[in-house]
């Protein structure tokens, strides 16, 4: 490239010039890509201008302005507002702070490795394919932008056999259209994919995220891509507000709420205590070694304050296993809870793609929460080896409104009272934890507000761990004892939608079964009741 000094005169002559010919609109990005042009080049030892008055030169650099210098900024460099001939350069200045014009970011500095370049733009871009995958460190994430649409980001990074870790994405929190929906995928050394995730497991989010051990010590592929380029039969997104940052962790295992299962046996005796945060939440990391093996951990659910509600509502769901999911080789097989004798299961459920965890209603106790292994599912798709484990989430949490009236809400005519609650958008609801032992029928009563048009009902029970079997819900008029809709819990939860209800009216929700597992002895339901205005 030639000498700087007879180009840069030039580009004065321009601005002074030919700009002003140029309109304003345009004049911007055409100033800011004759100065990246420039910065492109070698920066050549720069002659001093002899002054006007015929005085001494000026030195352009040294932080003084002198003759006809438009500035000095101490430096010889471009792009920072002040040229290498100290000159003012219009448009973008990368490091400013400001995003402006064509740059993809600018968070203030000239660092790289901080998610935005030198030359501001989003670290990331260029790594379209696995042989130009952008290495990633483990602990350390990188920004990355999906632009144009339909843009595939690959990143690899080095892994060691049976680590522990967490790969997921930052970039929209709270799931807005205009903003990336991501999809990860990891892939072995051979390019081979072994697991896969769309959204968040703990909520419904368009981050990705995804806890496994890995199988092999050697070199990992992370793909990231909007959700509508994976998915079929949609038009690819992407922009420059597609950024997102990807993250590989290894898992804190001194972290109180992340339990991992030791192998010390397969009794109660062995049972391993589990860690909560102060929210009553956690992991498991689990492995499963033998076709024998069964994990058991121990937990207490502690008698509440005075006037506060027992938190028995215990959630343990399992991530989904095979390449699909988390890259395990197996998924879980039965989950039970038993009191802590193990004289008694309170709950049970096998895993599958429709019970994918177990939610029992406990009171103040202690208890055991037992796992083992199943035999291979061979509709869950595996990726290659045997790699055996598994991750749970828990949360416990307050249950539903226990049921109060047992002794009188057996007849239809002295139903137990329903409080609903204002959801916002002309919705309300009520929640209900019924308890239905041998021979019981209970009933709930629920009175319409003269605006509302529409009720339904939704339960859970044998899907959630109970004994229960052949759940029945039914939704009556009170006065005309008229069944206006039911429905059964099978390989489905109860739910009656959106039956058509008269505004000012009274109604009733009726709950039976037809029989209970004999070695489960769980009796609860959960049910929600939500109403809606007529418009």
């Amino acid at each position: 490239m030639g000498a700087v000094p007879p180009l840069q005169d030039g580009l004065y002559l321009f601005r002074e010039t030919a700009l002003s010919r140029v309109p304003m609109l345009h004049r911007s990005f055409l100033l800011s890509l004759a100065l990246s042009i420039l910065s492109a080049c070698p920066v050549e030892p720069v002659e001093q201008e002899p002054s006007p008055d015929g005085g001494p030169t000026s030195e352009c650099g040294n932080n003084i302005l002198e003759s006809s210098e438009e500035c000095d900024d101490g430096n010889r460099r471009n792009l920072d507002g002040c040229s290498a001939r100290c000159r003012i350069e219009l448009g973008a200045v990368c490091g400013d702070g400001t995003v402006e014009d064509d740059e993809e970011c600018d968070d203030g500095n000239s660092t790289n490795g901080d998610g935005c370049t030198s030359d501001c733009t989003l670290e990331g871009d260029g790594n379209d394919s696995f042989e130009t995958a952008e290495s990633l460190t483990i602990n350390r994430g990188l920004n990355g932008v999906i632009d144009p649409e339909g843009d595939v980001d690959y990143y690899s990074f080095a892994g060691e056999a049976g680590v522990w870790v967490t790969t997921y994405t930052e970039a929209n929190p709270n799931d807005q259209d205009e903003l990336i929906d991501t999809v990860i995928t990891l892939y072995d050394s051979e390019q081979v994919q072994l697991a896969e995730n769309d959204n968040l497991a703990e909520r419904n989010a368009a981050d990705s995220s995804m806890i496994m051990r890995l199988p092999y010590t050697g070199t990992y592929y992370l793909k990231v891509q909007d959700r509508s380029t994976w998915a079929l039969n949609q038009n690819p997104r992407g922009g420059r507000n597609f950024t997102y940052r990807v993250v590989v962790a290894t898992m804190n295992m001194d972290a109180t709420q992340v339990n991992v299962e030791m192998e010390t046996g397969n009794d109660e005796a062995s049972a391993q205590d589990l860690g909560w945060t102060e929210g009553g939440s956690g992991y498991i990391l689990g492995g499963l070694s033998n076709p024998q093996d069964v994990d058991v951990y121990a937990f207490s659910v502690a008698e509440p304050d005075e006037g506060q509600p027992v938190e028995g509502h215990l959630e343990v769901d399992v991530r989904t296993p095979g390449v699909s999911g988390n890259g395990a080789t197996s998924s879980v097989g039965r989950i039970w809870i038993t009191n802590a004798a193990n004289t008694d299961t309170i709950a049970r459920v096998r895993y599958s793609r429709s019970i994918t965890g177990i939610e029992p209603a406990l009171p103040p106790g202690d208890y055991l929460l037992w796992v083992n292994h199943p035999s291979r599912d061979s509709a869950i798709a595996v990726p290659p080896g045997d790699n055996d484990f598994y991750v749970m989430t828990l949360r416990l949490r307050g249950d539903n409104v226990p049921e109060a009236a047992e002794e009188t809400n057996d007849e239809r005519g002295t139903p137990e009272p329903v409080e609903l609650a204002d959801q916002g958008g002309g919705r309300r609801s009520g929640f209900i934890l019924a308890q239905l032992g041998d021979g019981d029928v209970d009933h709930f009563g629920v009175t319409a507000l003269d605006s509302e048009g529409t009720m339904s009902v939704v339960c859970r029970s044998r899907l959630a761990g109970s004994g229960i079997r052949g759940l029945k819900a039914e939704l009556w008029t009170a006065g005309a004892a008229e069944r206006i809709a039911q429905d059964t819990e099978g390989a489905e939860m109860v739910y009656i939608q959106n039956a058509s209800i008269e505004g000012g009216a009274e109604y009733i929700v009726r709950l039976s079964k037809s029989g209970q597992e004999d070695d489960v002895s769980g009796v609860w339901v959960r049910c929600g009741i939500h109403l809606r205005s007529a418009n």
